[in-house]
């Protein structure tokens, strides 16, 4: 049997990912944004390899974070 990976690394490398994702979202104008989809997949696989909970907490997080952006963005936009 294999051993099970230590469970920190990956969290710590998917909350990096989809921070990193999220302050590309929040910062950055233009098509440039969609490489903040691609940090938040990664960041969300790390999460999943470590726990399907968390993972599930933090796209939470995400999704209302996202529709903060949309409704300020839309805000503005008025």
């Amino acid at each position: 049997m294999s051993e099970r990976q230590p469970s920190t690394p990956n969290a710590v490398t998917g909350g990096a990912l989809i921070g990193i994702g999220g302050l590309i979202l929040l910062r950055v104008v233009g098509p440039a944004r969609l490489l903040s989809l691609l940090f938040l997949a990664a960041g969300a696989f790390y999460l999943n390899r470590t726990d399907p909970k968390r993972l599930t907490a933090v796209l939470i997080v995400v999704g209302v974070g996202l529709g903060w952006v949309a409704y300020r963005t839309a805000s503005q936009r008025l």
